[in-house]
């Protein structure tokens, strides 16, 4: 049985921390033993302040790293201008460094523990285990979202969000407003070829607006004659586009061409299944007329 990435994600964390724990323990462990003063009164004071210290740093830390969080949650559902986006950057990047500050903290205190020889040390092993694995889990997860905030331009960042609350309306079949969002999408992010495909899509399924669907087409089109789209999945999205449109216009034969030259560019399993499904239709819509004449 094949294992989804989260499993895999939480087995290597699980791994990790394993692994961590079989070399510092017993090391923690001997010098517990057998160096049981520490460093002396003056670095055991020393010690000392700095735990008191990192408590309060570790719960004011929490806490932000929680506001935050929601913060982040509530933020995402209302992604629509480049300043929101920007500011979604912001949150996801101090997020994650306030992650690893989180679980450095801990670290800090488990090493500092071990060193005074205090009798907290079982204590301090396992908060350390437990943090290590919650947080080295959280960074894991949530490294996509944070190069994907570092690498984005902040137009495409609104245009995915925007998609994202299309496809909610659209479900909920409250088609004004995800044909709203979705023109706002391809207007932020005027170069993104898909999101003007999509537009001409859905203008020609959902709206029956051919005119509309034909004039983003053709801002699609442009962007590939004018060489602003130039990698091969952008010409193989809008041939597949281009093809079904025309195919549920009723000229099968230019479709089924225009979809199989998009399949020959980027050949997808789904993009496949929909061309065989619809040459076979074709293929009975054709021979239908001679059966009935027979």
């Amino acid at each position: 049985m094949a294992l989804n990435d989260n499993t895999k994600r939480i087995i290597f964390v699980a791994l990790a921390a394993i692994l961590l724990l079989s070399i510092i323990l017993p090391l923690v462990a001997t010098r517990f033993e057998n160096e049981k003063g520490g460093f002396g009164h003056r670095h055991n004071e020393a010690l000392l302040w700095i735990l008191i210290i990192i408590r309060p740093i570790s719960v004011i830390t929490t806490v932000f790293w929680l506001a935050l969080f929601f913060y982040k949650d509530w933020l995402r559902g209302r992604i629509d201008t480049i300043e929101r986006a920007s500011r979604m950057r912001i949150v996801v990047s101090v997020l994650w460094w306030l992650t690893i500050t989180m679980l450095a903290l801990p670290g800090i205190r488990f090493f500092i523990v071990s060193y005074r020889g205090s009798d907290r040390l079982v204590f301090a092993s396992i908060e350390f285990v437990l943090l290590s694995l919650c947080l080295g889990y959280i960074l894991l997860t949530s490294w996509p979202e944070w190069r994907y905030f570092r690498t984005q331009p902040l137009c495409n960042i609104v245009a995915a969000y925007l998609l994202e609350q299309h496809s909610k309306f659209a479900h909920a079949r409250n088609f004004d407003k995800a044909y709203a969002v979705l023109i706002k999408a391809s207007e932020i992010a005027p170069d993104e070829l898909e999101l003007w495909c999509r537009s001409a899509f859905f203008c020609e399924m959902i709206r029956k607006d051919r005119a509309e669907a034909d004039k983003f087409m053709a801002k699609a089109e442009e962007l590939i004659t004018s060489k602003k789209a130039t990698r091969d999945s952008e010409k193989a999205c809008y041939l597949n586009y281009l093809g079904t449109i025309l195919y549920g216009r009723g000229d099968y034969q230019k479709g089924l061409e225009h979809i199989k030259q998009s399949i020959d560019i980027e050949p997808r399993p789904g993009r496949i299944s929909s061309y065989e499904k619809k040459l076979s239709e074709s293929r009975d819509k054709q021979q239908g007329p001679s059966n009935n004449a027979g």
